[in-house]
């Protein structure tokens, strides 16, 4: 597969909306309809994504059935609907985001949805600033590993200038026996294993690693509630040689929520960033911080592993 180029997925992901009229006050389904039926697609999609920003969705309304039944084709909407590997908004979702075909080519054009709705922008934006904090650890640890948990399709690596020169390596944990193999198709010809791994594994402390300057979980705050993810982070932290980090991507505002629920059956977490710290405090051995991307919905956890130790948010000397 040609690689992806960051400059590519950046050149969407930041871009401001494309101009268009905006909707009306008031969201109507009939309106929303006429227009997809006319043909007038980036128009319709963005009467939708931005109606159902602004106020709740007409599900009592008689049109509404016909404009679900309409939108259910939408690729981006189909793929978090399909559940391809047993859950909402996986891989096939991502890649539709990124304007990956099925056959994993390169970007194609893609409509006003894709292009500019918060959630599309959001998962384009994590995969490149992923990909960039590969970069960051190749360069602060020279050699070391890297590991990533439930990677998907793995799109962050050929977007990598470290792991496509060789100058980091990378072990993708995914729980998922067929999203393993494809990232291990996506991966091919890089310096990157993809094994299948659990939470189990991870908990029961099967994996065994260690020494790596970056362990990285996209998807993983979408789907565990805050006591779980916490558990599942705090058995990862000893995979982290002495100053290396743990990054957790997570919502912290979805604008796109009514449409992702309605139409796209995903419910994926938002979690508040000061609770996300309190709780990142308890775990030994860290020190954490977060980086905010308000623009994207996006927040990003570090665990930063201490050489001195350190223990529920305080310094141990």
């Amino acid at each position: 597969m040609e690689a992806l180029s960051a400059a590519v997925v950046t050149g969407y992901t930041d871009a401001p909306p494309r101009s268009i009229a905006p909707p009306s006050a008031t969201f109507d389904a009939v309106i929303a309809t006429a227009l997809l039926t006319a043909g007038d697609l980036d128009r319709g999609l963005r009467y939708v994504v931005e109606g159902l920003a602004a106020g709740p969705a007409p599900l009592d309304d008689p049109a509404w059935p016909e404009l679900a039944r309409r939108l259910a084709a939408h690729p981006f909407l189909a793929a978090t609907r399909a559940r391809t590997y047993g859950y909402a908004g996986g891989p096939d979702a991502l890649d539709v985001a990124l304007g990956i075909d099925a056959s994993g080519q390169p970007p194609r054009r893609r409509d006003w949805l894709v292009e500019n709705a918060t959630i599309c922008r959001a998962l384009r934006r994590r995969t490149v600033r992923l990909a960039q904090e590969i970069d960051l650890a190749a360069a602060r640890h020279p050699g070391a590993p890297v590991v990533g948990f439930g990677t998907g399709h793995a799109r962050e690596l050929p977007l990598s200038a470290a792991i496509r020169d060789g100058r980091a390596s990378a072990w993708l944990l995914e729980p998922n026996r067929r999203a393993c193999t494809a990232a291990a198709t996506a991966s091919r010809g890089l310096p990157a294993l993809a094994t299948t791994g659990t939470l189990l594994d991870v908990l029961s402390g099967a994996v065994r690693t260690s020494g790596c300057s970056l362990v990285y979980v996209p998807t993983l705050a979408e789907h565990l509630p805050g006591e779980p993810l916490f558990e599942v982070l705090g058995a990862m932290v000893p995979w982290l040689r002495s100053g290396g980090q743990l990054v957790l991507p997570f919502y912290t505002a979805l604008p796109d929520t009514r449409l992702l629920r309605h139409l796209a059956d995903w419910r994926p977490n938002v979690l508040p960033a000061n609770e996300v710290l309190l709780a990142a405090r308890e775990l030994d051995g860290v020190e954490p911080r977060i980086e905010h991307d308000e623009a994207h919905g996006l927040a990003y956890l570090y665990l930063l592993r201490s050489a001195a130790g350190i223990r529920r948010g305080f310094v141990v000397v």
